[in-house]
């Protein structure tokens, strides 16, 4: 049957079921089949503020993140739930509209959203039917096969009836199955006389029993302790005078005393707590050197956009280097100068460590998938590494077992042993039809043998002898793209910021979730529903993750566990 002919079918059974009238099954088969999208029962749904149903259908043809318009929407329709929920429990946050003239607002943008979404083409209109087509075709079809006529033309459509050869069995009408929702299908019978009958038959597995199931696979039901508003953990904006549009990367320096951030403008900013570690609790001060000097890195010539910007400080904490798609430059870090500066792209830097070994040996990954070994002392490229077809976005190193690991944008890594240079590779394995998504980065455990692999759509833990994947946790497709993920300074949890700035913290052990730090718990209520953690670090001594954000914050975060 052809994409068309499947199509009008499926109208067919739909109809069918509208006429029934089986609503809830028509709306399940609405979802299911991804056919039409029937706005007056999302209208419906989201005016009386059914939020799970209200989601839920919508993934039926679109996942959270698959464009800026679904992306949107989610956005907007949990910003309306949150703020209905403190609404219930702080009478003194309560909104200064009703709730209906709230979704009501709320259901014209959402309208508006799904009618510009591609993804929503031609599936918003329900097409001209004769009224109970379906019925007719299958009456037909019964005639037809009672009373078979002599010549052997096939249907070549099964919208226009034409002769049912009399060879053909019962089962040759596409029509004849997945009428009847709920797990049944309609077969043709006969009694003793010979005389046709329809009756109901059930199927081996239930789809919807299937669904379900597929459903209960996907999300493990365990105990999550949640986070939702403000006194359920501490959290602080850092100062910062200087405008900038989001943060790129981040870290905890000088043994956790003092935060580093670069933003998608090339400018550093620097935090400091003076003789303390950083606290959530005490307000550090943005550090500059006397100079005024600002450290900026070189985009004078930068032409491609989309390459992330990268940094690493050196283990002694006096060098920084640093790139924003230009020039790796390296920086005095008490006078903000830059000493030197190195490889102009092509091709740009996608990500860099020092070699704990030698203070002097960069490991550079690139946009073109190689990896560069260079020695910033000699200003030589010692080796260079093939074995990716993609850009770097992970590098790792193991001074337990001397190999290099790294990760690709399509998610294979390589172990690299060090000197020889002798490799392993494997692929991670995706979910199927998700392979869209982007692999963020790798980081050792502790013990120097396991390592993190942070990708948008999964966690996953691999020992690096046999490349193993010992334990992963997999995005539910309800839920947002992770932007980023790490481990905390004594590898037994995993912190994990998601697109729609949802943070969940992972116990190793298990790899899965044991917190969930909604929004309203570190970020203020006049937030926009866009605003989202970028980057995460752990601090490097005790339980405390610092997040940069699209809107150019950073936050330092201490969850009160209960």
């Amino acid at each position: 049957m052809s994409n068309s002919d499947k199509n009008q079918a499926l109208f067919l059974i739909l109809q069918a079921l509208y006429e029934g009238p089986y609503m809830k099954a028509a709306h399940q088969f609405e979802q299911e089949s991804g056919i039409y999208f029937n706005m007056k029962h999302f209208e419906n749904e989201l005016r009386h503020g059914h939020w799970e149903e209200v989601e839920n259908y919508l993934l039926g043809f679109t996942e959270l993140t698959s464009n800026r318009y679904s992306i949107k929407l989610f956005f907007e329709i949990r910003k309306q739930r949150y703020l209905e929920a403190l609404d219930r429990e702080n009478e003194h946050l309560k909104m200064y509209v009703d709730e209906n003239s709230a979704r009501a607002t709320l259901f014209d943008a959402a309208k508006e959203l799904i009618q510009a979404n591609p993804l929503f083409k031609d599936k918003l209109t329900f097409p001209t039917l004769e009224e109970s087509r379906l019925k007719s075709i299958i009456n037909q079809s019964l005639i037809r096969q009672q009373h078979p006529p002599q010549q052997d033309n096939l249907i070549s459509n099964p919208f226009t009836l034409g002769p049912v050869p009399p060879q053909q069995n019962q089962m040759s009408n596409p029509f004849a199955l997945r009428l009847v929702p709920a797990g049944f299908g309609i077969r043709s019978q006969q009694n003793n006389g010979g005389v046709p009958l329809f009756g109901k038959y059930q199927y081996s597995e239930n789809p919807w029993l299937k669904l379900a199931k597929e459903a209960d696979d996907e999300v493990n039901i365990i105990h999550i302790n949640e986070l939702k508003e403000q006194g359920h953990c501490r959290s602080l904006r850092l100062p910062n005078k200087l405008k900038c549009n989001k943060i790129s990367r981040l870290m905890y320096i000088n043994s956790g005393c003092s935060i580093l951030a670069l933003a998608s403008n090339a400018m550093h900013f620097l935090w400091k707590w003076g003789k303390t570690e950083a606290s959530a609790s005490v307000l550090p001060e943005i550090w500059e050197p006397k100079s005024g000097k600002l450290m900026l890195n070189d985009i004078e010539n930068v032409t491609n956009e989309e390459i992330e910007p990268c940094f690493a400080m050196s283990k002694n904490g006096l060098y920084l280097i640093s790139t924003s798609g230009g020039p790796i430059s390296v920086f005095v870090t008490s006078t903000f100068e830059i000493m030197s500066s190195f490889m102009p792209p092509p091709p740009a830097c996608t990500c860099i460590i020092f070699y704990p070994e030698d203070n002097n040996i960069l490991i550079i990954g690139t946009e073109d998938s190689r990896i560069i070994i260079y020695d910033v002392r000699q200003d030589v490229v010692n080796q260079t590494l093939k074995g990716h077809l993609k850009k770097i976005t992970g590098l790792a190193y193991s001074k337990e077992l001397k190999v290099l690991v790294s990760l690709d944008a399509e998610a294979q890594v390589c172990v690299w042993k060090w000197d020889t240079w002798v490799k392993q590779n494997t692929s991670l394995q995706i979910p199927a039809g998700r392979n869209s998504a982007s692999a963020i980065r790798v980081q050792y455990q502790k013990d120097q043998i396991h390592f993190l692999v942070v990708h948008q759509i999964h966690l996953a833990i691999y020992e690096t002898t046999t490349l193993m994947r010992v334990k992963q946790w997999v995005v539910p497709k309800s839920m947002a793209h992770i932007t980023d993920a790490t481990l905390s300074y004594d590898s037994e949890l995993v912190f994990a910021s998601f697109l729609d700035a949802t943070i969940l913290v992972f116990n190793v052990l298990s790899l899965q979730p044991m917190c969930r730090i909604q929004p309203p718990a570190y970020l203020p209520a006049i937030s926009s529903p866009s605003v989202y953690p970028i980057v995460i670090d752990a601090h490097p001594t005790k339980n405390q993750f610092a997040v940069g954000l699209s809107d150019g914050g950073v936050y330092v975060i201490e969850p009160l566990y209960p």
